[in-house]
Formats: C-alpha cells, sequence, structure tokens
C-alpha cells in the first residue's frame, strides 16, 4: 500500500453539515419566522450559526473538504450574511418547505 493510499485512510475528508432551517417559533418573542433562534446573538454579541460555523473554521484547510448548511430558502440571505461576515465560504442547500 502506497503511503498517499495510507495517510487517505488515516485521515477521511469530513463534510459538516450544519443544520439551521428551523423557524425558531419556540424562542418567541426573541426570534420571529423572518429572523429565528440561529440568526439572533444569544450568547454575547455572536448568533448560534456563528459561533458553530466559528468552531468548525479551523479544520477547514486540514480535514474539513467544504462547510454546507441546510436553511430553508427564506432565510437563504440571511445565512450568506452570517458566513461572509464569519469569513467563511459555505455551500447552501435550501429547504423547499419547512420539514
Amino acid at each position: 500500500m502506497s503511503n498517499a493510499r495510507a495517510d487517505a485512510t488515516a485521515y477521511p475528508v469530513i463534510h459538516p453539515v450544519i443544520l439551521c432551517g428551523g423557524s425558531g417559533t419556540r424562542l418567541w418573542p426573541l426570534s420571529r419566522r423572518a429572523f429565528p433562534k440561529q440568526f439572533i446573538p444569544l450568547l454575547g454579541d455572536k448568533s448560534l450559526l456563528q459561533l458553530t460555523l466559528e468552531r468548525v473554521m479551523p479544520l477547514v484547510d486540514s480535514t474539513v473538504a467544504s462547510i454546507t448548511c441546510v436553511s430553508s430558502e427564506d432565510h437563504r440571505f440571511l445565512l450568506a450574511d452570517v458566513a461572509e461576515h464569519t469569513g467563511v465560504s459555505v455551500g447552501q442547500i435550501l429547504e423547499p418547505q419547512p420539514k
């Protein structure tokens, strides 16, 4: 077995998927349908989504190929804004309707 093949099996590529498509109705009145809890700064000045992206970011160059976020279509621009503000590029999967 070649070293490259051994390295590939020792360190698999990780594809993190962050689920952030909820409407946040249980945290009302802080969250609203248009601005659910994952986009609200609950802990200090950063949103839950931003904190999650920051935790995953250090892995991007070593073991993570890319970060994918699943959100509702209504929140695609909020998600893009948070990702840009955090300084990370994310792929988006948009839910056509809430599950």
